[in-house]
């Protein structure tokens, strides 16, 4: 039994905040589960590779659901569906105290728009608009553009500005971003899909949070395998 399997036998299901799990919250689940199961098979395919080998196709891997995740959620405004920029909470309550959901490296870099740019839209006619308006006069960063580059998941999240950063990804530009990191977090936080877990909470059921993309949980695990593997000698 997986690791994250195994934090299951502990849900409550009249959980203060989370209750029952949802038809939704399954197929995540289990969208999770068989993505996981499928990546580990196909990473073990010979046992004839170096360190590099398989952290090159961890890369390969991650960068393939970056561009599923991201490419979708630039059209969350089209699709009706409700924006979403909390890929990680601010905060983890962790054996009666709490620690960030994500370590600022006080540094600050531009960073290209591209297809991987993580991008929750929500104004269809913005979205619509923007485009045309760079088109013509090109992409110019100002004060209202905000982002995160998540150093081990190699992600960039645009979370403000976000309309013309959509229309910059399509026709080119840059934003400047926070660098941030989330290596502090593996050997204390666990997810299925569904939500964050913390196996050391002293409440039976270990649910932390939600989370915002079963996407965002598979690029987690991932970063942590390959953390694991570059820091292994």
């Amino acid at each position: 039994m997986a690791k994250w399997e195994q934090l299951l036998t502990n849900i409550t299901t009249n959980h203060p905040y989370f209750g029952k799990m949802t038809k939704k919250d399954w197929n995540k689940q289990r969208a999770f589960g068989k993505a996981l199961t499928n990546i580990e098979i196909a990473l073990n395919h010979t046992s004839k590779r170096t360190i590099e080998d398989r952290i090159e196709e961890i890369d390969y891997m991650m960068r393939l659901i970056r561009i599923d995740l991201a490419s979708s959620r630039k059209l969350d405004a089209m699709y009706g569906l409700a924006w979403d920029d909390d890929l990680f909470p601010d905060v983890f309550a962790w054996k009666g105290r709490y620690i960030k959901g994500m370590k600022s490296l006080e540094e600050e870099r531009d960073y290209p728009l591209n297809e991987e740019t993580y991008i929750s839209t929500w104004e269809p006619k913005s979205l619509v608009k923007v485009f045309k308006t760079i088109k013509n006069k090109g992409f110019k960063t100002d004060g209202n553009h905000r982002a995160r580059y998540y150093q081990e998941l190699d992600l960039l999240h645009v979370y403000n500005g976000k309309h013309s950063a959509t229309a910059g990804t399509v026709l080119g530009g840059s934003v400047p971003a926070e660098i941030v990191s989330i290596s502090h977090l593996y050997d204390k936080i666990e997810t299925d899909g569904v939500y964050w877990y913390c196996p050391d909470s002293f409440q039976s059921d270990k649910r932390m949070w939600k989370t915002s993309d079963f996407r965002v949980a598979l690029l987690y695990q991932l970063s942590k395998m390959k953390y694991e593997l570059v820091n292994s000698n």
